[in-house]
């Protein structure tokens, strides 16, 4: 299995369009996001499922495709990969008639889901031909767009789409049945801003710890008597993580070094006190509490606040 944490600008809920055709989603929209930010999955679950079900009710087909693809979205945050899988499918069938720019646009992207979910759990050749038609798709919909000035965010988004598709396959970790897979996008601070320049592939390993290590920090009345194995790192599949390589020794971290990975934990939602002011000096904020900030890439994306989790360092990395 590969677990994939996407940046928040490459799930459907950011990249799908519709405001032009379904102005009356916003405020749905508006929810939807909320729940998102808050983690609150099951409850973005029920604020969806009325307005599907209205629409598969009066047979709109676009509308039914772009809900059945925010859908899949969520449930491939919960993990449930099939009933995703299933979402996004029947989200092409319904798009299956339409042929305006925006619904090519809008298929480009329900292809490259599908294809994200057959990489996750390694159905390799379905997610080769999935990604293969997005791209296809993609270059269509970036050729139709670029003329049209209010739709310009869209074209950035399928050329960021395109090479975030041929970061996944380039890495296609987890080539052993039952291996594990994490992979994360990588980041850089380039022009005082966070940036995304590729993806990388985190292979977990374990520890064993002794009962004697484990008994102080185990609950009343709980003892432990085998040895326990200790999954490393340790990452949530509902949490989003992103890695950001070192580009100046002590960045970040006071003993961090050139080339050094760093894990990031995103805090969602990102509270900050006050507008988050950068400059040439001072690239990123630290908080009293250890969180960082950074201003992102995207200006329709709202301030990074991350933690940092596990620093990674190439055994021939002197600094």
């Amino acid at each position: 299995m590969r677990l994939v944490f996407v940046p928040e600008e490459l799930t459907p809920l950011y990249l799908l369009e519709f405001w032009e055709t379904y102005p009356d989603l916003k405020v749905w929209h508006t929810q939807v996001q909320q729940a998102f930010n808050e983690g609150q999955y099951e409850v973005a679950l029920t604020l969806l499922d009325p307005a599907l079900s209205y629409a598969l009710s009066a047979r709109e087909h676009s509308k039914a495709a772009l809900l059945l693809l925010c859908k899949a979205d969520l449930l491939r945050r919960l993990q449930c990969w099939g009933d995703a899988l299933t979402q996004t499918q029947r989200a092409l069938q319904e798009l299956h008639t339409a042929f305006s720019k925006i619904a090519m646009y809008n298929r480009a992207v329900a292809h490259y889901w599908e294809g994200l979910l057959h990489y996750t759990i390694r159905a390799d050749d379905k997610a080769l031909q999935a990604f293969a038609e997005a791209r296809k798709r993609l270059d269509d919909s970036e050729r139709a767009l670029q003329h049209e000035g209010d739709c310009s965010r869209r074209v950035k988004d399928c050329k960021d789409l395109k090479k975030w598709i041929d970061y996944l396959l380039t890495l296609q970790p987890g080539s052993h049945l039952g291996e594990t897979a994490l992979i994360l996008p990588l980041y850089e601070l380039k022009e005082h801003t966070l940036r995304r320049i590729d993806a990388i592939n985190l292979t977990p390993y374990s520890i064993a710890l002794p009962v004697v290590t484990l008994a102080p920090y185990l609950p009343p009345g709980c003892l432990s008597v085998t040895s326990e194995e200790l999954i490393l790192p340790r990452l949530s599949p509902h949490a989003l993580y992103i890695a950001l390589r070192v580009a100046h020794k002590g960045e970040l971290l006071p003993h961090s070094r050139r080339g050094d990975v760093l894990v990031l934990h995103v805090l969602t939602p990102a509270p900050s006190p006050a507008k988050l002011v950068l400059s040439a000096d001072e690239p990123f904020v630290r908080h009293a509490n250890g969180d960082i900030s950074f201003r992102p890439g995207q200006h329709e994306i709202p301030e990074i606040r991350v933690k940092i989790k596990v620093l990674i360092r190439e055994e021939d990395n002197d600094g």
